[in-house]
């Protein structure tokens, strides 16, 4: 039968927790190749907004805005370190995934977060 809402909020805002702040990068890379394959598999799908309403938006911020962008200007990986340059391979893949899904939205959202980060308004 799958997962009820509640149960599917409470593992995916723990997969985004994790994803975007977990100390060990093998745990945030793990955490951020689960999203992403969800993403592929239901960002897509016209059904999911109907099974569960306000999904879409989830996705777009949760886990393209938190996980793919916010993570990754926090500076928090240590791309000199193969688990952290691993860990922001797949932030990268992330990134273009939800840019193909959700396009000039996503797009938006990411111009938007740079200019309240005080990045000129032209990005």
């Amino acid at each position: 039968e799958g997962l009820s809402p509640s149960r599917l909020q409470t593992l995916m805002g723990g997969l985004v927790q994790d994803a975007s702040s977990h100390s060990s990068a093998n745990v945030r890379k793990l955490c951020i190749s689960t999203l992403r394959m969800a993403t592929a598999e239901w960002i897509s799908d016209p059904t999911m907004e109907a099974k569960l309403p306000g999904f879409h938006t989830f996705m777009l911020q949760r886990v393209g805005m938190e996980v793919s962008i916010r993570s990754a200007l926090a500076g928090s990986l240590d791309t000199r370190d193969a688990n952290g340059a691993l860990a922001m391979g797949e932030l990268v893949a992330l990134q273009k995934l939800v840019y193909e899904r959700c396009g000039d939205e996503f797009l938006s959202s990411v111009v938007g977060e740079l200019q309240q980060l005080g990045h000129a308004a032209d990005v």
